[in-house]
């Protein structure tokens, strides 16, 4: 949180979260992005201006150090003094038994004994009590913390609701530690006595918008979300104009060699490397030290990291306030943000172990990051963790560097492409006033970006058509250099793909791409500006659900429809019909069919 929101910048969900009654207990959830800690500090300092001292607690040191520096400047925003004190949850529970019992508290192995801390607060005497509950209470990463821990935050508000009234920030969808974490059931079970005391007044809000991610890393990322238990927030409307980039490297310093590279020419950005596996430790380790060896004096003092085993003369007390380039693990970024973030050795990634916990780990990590996202692997072409079922689907999502080929993995909703029927629906069956010649125009609702599909109705015409033409309505040459880029990226990663040759010839005045299948077979993108008159041969359509109710992209498509003889195939995705205007009503309204029968 480079520029921490104010509080005239807070949507009306979230300023429900901050005006929600200080003694009510709080459940508050969210998806990555939605703004769970912005509502913790916000809620602390509401809590602070009526004279609470509160007790805010995160999951790890690094999400502490990256957000205690806002309080003091939330409470100046809205005139009072700051009386949070924050602490890791495990220094909450040392220090506040420490202070009832005189004790250390009691332990199982290295983790607390939380059934028995209940046990002797259940028992204890009211001083005891008020010494340990004596301040309003925030949990920010609930999820983290074991489902018995919660029978204690219930116990404090039951024996001393004056004072001590909880407000937890949750997100399943970004538990990391089998066995260790809480479901939001679990949470609510667990504070059951809770809900029986409030007789009713236990609060609950969801936090519904992205605001962290550009829409591209946002659409990935959601390929990893476990939708069994919720939606994932919507999508902003923000774009990077990237896609997060996947790359393979020959070896460990080539790979390493690039990132210094990047941090080089990006010298006023926060980049976050963080490591996708369960056993980091070292691996983290060694990436630091490989920046700090053969990185320059300037890249040195912006690098740190944070864990076990330390890196000699690298920064382990982290900040978080400028172009830092932070090493950290899985378990340490959670919370956190950057500009810029790498994600390297996907080839290690262990998928051995619950699958959950392998998407949960990757959607943590892609949603960190504010503008791009990188992949790396080592000595491995699409890693295995890239054939597991649930990553078939992300690929659509990202631009893979290099053009090297393995027929062994497939995109698209675990279907390769020639797995996919091959079907259009002619407009006719729309059953609409003004109809269709349906031996001409066909219209299909295609998934995500509808690039895997494409592909599939290329390789199908070019059986039997010499030409076929790409049409991107509105397609800049940007654009269209873009969706070839996909559309080579889906080459590379389909066996039996009918593409020979994925170099374009390329016309750099109109931004024109061709490519040409194994019989001949020429596959033209362009824009609706470069369209040739009476066409015979096939056209693709796409992009028409931007066409709404834009005047210029309208022409476009009219033009298109004028211009050509041959089949039309309409393809669109996130369109809802009746917004705006819808691109097939349209073309009804224009009678399009009828002009070209007469034309012909």
């Amino acid at each position: 949180m480079k520029n921490f929101p104010s509080f005239t910048d807070l949507s009306e969900e979230q300023l429900k979260i901050y005006d929600y009654s200080l003694d009510i207990p709080l459940l508050i959830t969210g998806g990555p992005g939605t703004g769970k800690t912005v509502m913790a500090l916000w809620r602390s300092a509401n809590a602070s201006k009526n004279h609470r001292c509160v007790r805010m607690c995160m999951f790890n040191n690094t999400l502490l150090e990256y957000t205690t520096p806002f309080l003091d400047q939330l409470a100046d925003e809205i005139d009072s003094d700051n009386t949070t004190t924050t602490s890791t949850q495990h220094a909450f529970i040392s220090s506040k038994y420490k202070s009832a019992f005189n004790q250390n508290p009691p332990m199982l192995g290295r983790s607390f004994d939380y059934d028995a801390i209940f046990e002797d607060i259940r028992t204890a005497n009211s001083e005891q009590i008020s010494s340990f509950f004596d301040e309003y209470f925030i949990l920010d990463e609930g999820q983290d913390f074991p489902s018995s821990f919660y029978k204690i935050i219930g116990e404090g508000w039951r024996q001393n609701r004056e004072v001590f009234c909880p407000t937890i920030l949750a997100d399943e969808n970004q538990q990391l530690t089998e066995g260790q974490n809480s479901s939001i059931q679990e949470i609510k079970d667990s504070l059951g006595v809770m809900a029986e005391i409030v007789a009713g007044k236990f609060g609950e809000e969801h936090l519904t918008k992205n605001y962290r991610n550009p829409r591209e890393i946002a659409l990935f990322a959601n390929n990893f979300f476990d939708y069994t238990t919720a939606q994932p927030p919507s999508p902003p409307d923000k774009s990077s104009g990237s896609n997060p980039i996947y790359e393979n490297f020959d070896n460990f310093e080539q790979m390493m060699k690039k990132i210094i590279g990047f941090c080089n020419n990006h010298p006023q950005e926060s980049i976050g490397i963080l490591i996708p596996l369960i056993y980091s430790s070292r691996p983290r380790k060694r990436i630091a030290e490989y920046l700090r060896d053969h990185g320059d004096e300037e890249l040195n003092e912006r690098l740190q990291t944070y864990g076990k085993p330390k890196a000699p003369n690298i920064n382990h007390s982290p900040v978080f306030d400028g172009n830092q380039i932070s090493v950290l693990t899985k378990q340490s970024s959670k919370g956190l943000e950057f500009d810029y973030v790498f994600i390297p050795h996907l080839e290690s990634i262990e998928l051995d172990e619950n699958t959950n916990i392998v998407k949960r780990g990757l959607y943590v990590l892609c949603t960190r990051a504010r503008q791009n996202l990188y992949l790396y692997s080592v000595e491995s072409e699409y890693p295995p963790v890239m054939k597991e079922d649930f990553f078939k689907r992300a690929i659509e999502f990202m631009d893979l560097a290099g053009d090297g080929e393995d027929d062994s993995i497939e995109t698209s909703d675990t279907k390769s492409v020639e797995e996919i029927p091959f079907e259009a629906v002619p407009l006719s069956v729309r059953d609409r006033s003004k109809e269709f010649d349906s031996e001409r125009f066909f219209w299909k609702k295609i998934e995500s970006n509808g690039v895997t599909e494409t592909w599939h109705y290329l390789s199908e015409l070019s059986k039997d058509y010499k030409y076929i033409d790409l049409i991107i309505i509105g397609g800049s040459k940007a654009k269209i250099g873009n969706y070839w880029k996909k559309l080579r990226n889906v080459n590379n990663i389909n066996s039996n793909s009918f593409i020979t040759n994925m170099k374009p010839t390329i016309d750099e005045i109109n931004g024109v791409y061709q490519f040409h299948n194994n019989k001949g077979c020429v596959v033209t993108i362009r824009n609706a500006d470069d369209i040739h008159k009476k066409e015979d041969f096939p056209l693709i359509v796409l992009n028409l659900e931007d066409v709404g109710g834009d005047t210029s992209l309208q022409n476009e498509l009219i033009k298109v429809l004028n211009s050509v003889q041959s089949r039309i195939y309409l393809l669109y995705c996130q369109w809802v019909e009746g917004d705006p205007i819808d691109p097939i009503s349209l073309i009804e309204q224009t009678n399009n069919s009828k002009m070209l029968q007469d034309e012909i």
